[in-house]
């Protein structure tokens, strides 16, 4: 159904949302990238592609298109004429069968996941050092404690997801896991 609509109606972002979101239980993750890229080229100012672009490419193992789009995802945030489109959405990530749902909203909770977003990729790159300022970056957004907690927990599941799909990058996962989370 999600792919039928999709198809009737390309120039929709809910609709390449809802396919991706389809795709990604499926573990088709090269289809929804082709899917998520179709929906830049016609509307390049849809936030969470960016972002999802990010996590789609890193569980690929593809960390140079990760880490592009992860930067493309910030350099967005502070685009004003992208933001007053994009400011009042929420974001719900799930994080496993049995567990509550992460909701992102607000422009700085947006910030703070993709700082700590692009921050494990960086990582996985062996850039280190620029990881860490990407943390330093997220820990000076002011959020609520309990939405930074919240976020967190999306990028612990993120890396076990990660860790499942990618082998290799198991042991830097985990490092930047005891370091960072």
């Amino acid at each position: 159904m999600a792919k039928r609509a999709y198809e009737l109606a390309p120039w929709k972002s809910i609709f390449h949302n809802n396919y991706v979101n389809a795709l990604n239980l499926k573990e088709r993750y090269q289809d929804a990238i082709v899917v998520y890229e179709d929906l830049i080229y016609s509307d390049p100012q849809y936030l969470w592609a960016y972002n999802d672009l990010t996590v789609l490419y890193r569980l690929t193992g593809d960390l140079q298109a990760s880490h592009f789009y992860g930067k493309e995802f910030i350099e967005l945030l502070t685009d004003e004429e992208v933001m007053s489109v994009n400011r009042d959405e929420t974001a719900v990530f799930t994080t496993g069968p049995n567990s509550n749902p992460v909701y992102i909203h607000g422009d700085s909770e947006k910030r703070y996941y993709g700082y700590y977003n692009v921050a494990l990729t960086t990582y996985l790159l062996g850039h280190t050092q620029e990881a860490e300022s990407y943390v330093n970056k997220a820990k000076d957004v002011q959020i609520d404690p309990n939405a930074a907690s919240e976020i967190k927990r999306l990028m612990d599941s993120d890396i076990e997801r990660l860790q499942g799909e990618q082998e290799r990058f198991k042991a830097r996962a985990d490092d930047f896991r005891a370091k960072f989370l």
